[in-house]
């Protein structure tokens, strides 16, 4: 895998994922096996690892769908002008 993402970018998904990490962590104190806080912890922890190593499989699939748009030929415009109604 080759990274996709910056490391401003990885450092930022690092932080947030350690940040809602905590708070889902907090909340199954709270609420034990709340399957929202579960949610979260999980969320949280695929972004922290998207952190680590730099690889974002999102960002992939729209460079790649962005790359394959650009290459297509363009689409004809078919609308009708007033002129021709």
């Amino acid at each position: 895998m080759k990274p996709n993402i910056g490391i401003m970018n990885a450092l930022m998904r690092t932080g947030c994922g350690v940040a809602m990490l905590a708070l889902s962590s907090a909340g199954l104190v709270r609420h034990r096996w709340n399957l929202i806080h579960v949610l979260i912890a999980f969320l949280a922890g695929v972004k922290m690892a998207s952190g680590f190593h730099r690889y974002c499989p999102l960002t992939a699939v729209f460079k790649q769908s962005k790359q394959n748009s650009a290459s297509s030929p363009p689409v004809e415009d078919t609308t009708l002008s007033l002129e021709e109604i």
